[in-house]
């Protein structure tokens, strides 16, 4: 569903920029910066919008563990 979108923003980029974009260590890295920049400018707006993911990571591990229990 998003590989058209995608590929026609990576067909404008140079080799570096569509490395670092599509890199899961760099294009973390990146959003970890921006998001450490907003959480300066707006401690509250930033933790009410990251908690959702938060939450999310949580219950991924969760699935994860239980899937290794039972196996």
């Amino acid at each position: 569903m998003l590989d058209r979108p995608r590929d026609a923003v990576l067909a404008r980029l140079s080799d570096t920029w569509e490395y670092f974009i599509t890199c899961p260590w760099c294009a973390g890295f990146w959003i970890t910066l921006a998001w450490w920049g907003a959480w300066l400018a707006w401690p509250y707006e930033a933790t009410v919008a990251a908690v959702p993911f938060a939450l999310s990571a949580a219950v991924g591990y969760l699935g994860v563990g239980i899937d290794r229990l039972e196996e």
